[in-house]
């Protein structure tokens, strides 16, 4: 089944996913063992190129432990303690008792899920809709705007890297999906062409 936005207001999803350089969500992580005074837990979102790697090295691994190392990696990949990573490694999770790493992936999974939406996983039609809702709201509209004004200028093509300040490559699906939005907002406004009249002869 194909996932559905989250049931934010849209106004704050479109906030979310559009920010630069990636969307982060904070989380708080009461486990023993895990909390650390004065720190602040932020869940990045990924771009679908790590999100892949990060299935594909997994691949490697024996059955029964593919799905933790897997789990690991996206909590290693995502989970920031401010702006430095949470666990310095995948082994450092995988050694937390294992009702800890249940419950760590449990509380992490659906932030997960909520920053780093990826086509083919997602009801991209869905999100887009609730996105160019968002994008509409008094308090994004300006930056909707810039956003969708960010095109080739011989092409049309969109260069969201201009906006986000990213190469294209660190984009991450939700920033695409806030182009797709914005661009539907820009035409959903867009002014009829002027007819031209033709000069009267003399």
């Amino acid at each position: 089944m194909l996932l559905q936005p989250p049931s934010y207001a849209p106004e704050r999803l479109f906030r979310l996913l559009n920010r630069a350089p990636r969307p982060r969500l904070p989380v708080s992580l009461p486990f023993p063992g895990i909390e650390r005074t004065g720190c602040q837990f932020f869940v990045y979102g990924l771009t679908s190129t790590e999100i892949e790697e990060a299935f594909d090295e997994s691949e490697a691994e024996h059955e029964a432990i593919r799905q933790s190392v897997l789990q690991a990696r996206l909590i290693a990949l995502s989970l920031y303690d401010g702006n430095t990573p949470a666990f310095e490694s995948i082994d450092e999770l995988l050694d937390l008792h294992s009702v800890m790493f249940d419950k760590l992936v449990v509380s992490l999974a659906p932030h997960l899920q909520n920053v780093s939406p990826t086509f083919g996983r997602i009801d991209s039609e869905s999100w887009v809709a609730k996105l160019a809702q968002g994008a509409e709201h008094i308090s994004n509209i300006q930056q909707a705007i810039a956003l969708s004004q960010c095109k080739n200028g011989w092409t049309g093509a969109a260069e969201p890297d201009r906006y986000y300040g990213v190469p294209q490559q660190q984009l991450t699906d939700g920033h695409w999906l806030c182009v797709m939005a914005a661009q539907k907002l820009a035409e959903k406004h867009k002014q009829p062409p002027r007819p031209r009249f033709a000069a009267k002869r003399r």
